[in-house]
């Protein structure tokens, strides 16, 4: 069996990785989808005020949250077209990503993830850029440089690697579970697209990719841009430098803590801080969030019947705990709690792709 496994889902809000080690599993780890060239270890002001960084191809990079401590509009984000899927800010974000899982030396088998939508023009493309592919990469506290090699990389829709969360066990086992069986709908709300995926019994029956995603209608354009247009505004001179990854960073600082399990959304609190004054951003997130979920509801009912004839609904996705409780009250008897389903009761929604990906890989190795 192969000594290290790695599952990737590097997306346009975030990257998120889980590994697989000598039977042992790491992570997930996540960290939002950005990155910026620094040249240095701290902002300047001293160790109070140090960063971790990444040394990449003779460049230095702050990653992930850290970017927003600098007020600089030369950050990079993994966004846009089909053309960022496989290029070198992608890389970036896998090799990071497996990098801070541990990974030091040696061949690593890799599962990454392209939207139905997009899927079959990427694939290859995406499968490509990584395989065989040398890595070198030192972080922060690292005193020599990390070298691995790609190898064996498959390329999944998204939607289709939750689908394997829930068809095996952690360690790639059949779960012989009967929850897919039916007729039953998978939603996987992410930033930038909402992919939907039909199952039937266990098996994907969508047949055009092409309608399984609705593009620029997820998280980004439905939450983030709305609450980033009111902040700036009410918030004066000091707030009109905010970013979408500002706003995404309130909006999951709002959520830290959170249990789905007991805790109604409503309670959350959100807020973004400038120059010593903080905006209270509450109200307009709640109202994003139903608004999200308000669009969610008429794509069911336009385009799935009003889940007439189906057995279950599965939310999954940055998006999923935004929106379960309203989706809840339109379709009470059809909205599945994974945490009911004991092989998955501990992933998260946002999870169930690289999970259902690494999962896939190791059923695969026992098949042989």
């Amino acid at each position: 069996m192969a000594r290290l496994i790695a599952s990737v889902d590097a997306g346009n809000g975030g990257t998120n990785a889980i590994l697989w080690h000598n039977g042992q599993q790491f992570g997930p780890i996540y960290f939002p989808s950005i990155r910026m060239e620094v040249t240095g270890d701290s902002l300047g002001f001293g160790n109070e005020l140090s960063i971790d960084y990444v040394d990449y191809k003779g460049s230095r990079y702050a990653v992930g949250d850290d970017v927003l401590l600098f007020n600089n509009p030369n950050i990079t984000a993994h966004r846009g077209g089909e053309n960022r899927y496989g290029d070198e800010t992608q890389q970036f974000l896998v090799d990071t990503a497996i990098a801070g899982l541990g990974v030091t030396a040696g061949v690593v088998q890799l599962i990454l993830f392209a939207p139905p939508g997009v899927y079959s023009d990427v694939k290859d493309r995406l499968a490509s850029a990584f395989e065989g592919r040398e890595v070198e990469i030192q972080l922060k506290d690292d005193t020599v440089p990390r070298r691995w090699r790609y190898k064996n990389v498959k390329v999944l829709p998204e939607g289709l690697g939750a689908l394997m969360a829930f068809g095996f066990t952690e360690e790639g086992e059949n779960a012989f579970s009967n929850v897919l069986d039916g007729r039953n709908l998978l939603l996987d709300v992410g930033l930038y697209t909402v992919d939907a995926v039909e199952i039937l019994n266990g098996q994907v029956i969508s047949e055009n990719k092409q309608e399984m995603s609705f593009r620029d209608d997820g998280i980004f354009k439905q939450v983030l841009q709305p609450v980033l247009r009111y902040a700036k505004t009410a918030g004066g001179r000091d707030f009109r430098d905010l970013t979408a990854a500002d706003v995404d960073h309130s909006l999951r600082a709002g959520l830290v803590g959170y249990d789905r399990r007991s805790t109604p959304i409503e309670k959350c609190r959100f807020s973004v801080r400038r120059a010593n004054k903080t905006l209270d951003l509450t109200d307009e997130f709640q109202a994003a969030f139903h608004r999200l979920a308000t669009w969610l509801h008429s794509v069911i009912d336009s385009n799935f019947n009003e889940l007439a004839g189906y057995s279950g609904l599965f939310l999954i996705g940055g998006g999923a705990d935004l929106v379960r409780e309203y989706i809840r009250k339109q379709y009470p008897e059809r909205l599945w709690d994974h945490a009911t389903i004991e092989h998955i009761a501990n992933v998260e929604p946002w999870d169930m792709n690289i999970v259902g990906g690494l999962r896939y890989a190791l059923a695969l190795q026992k098949m042989g």
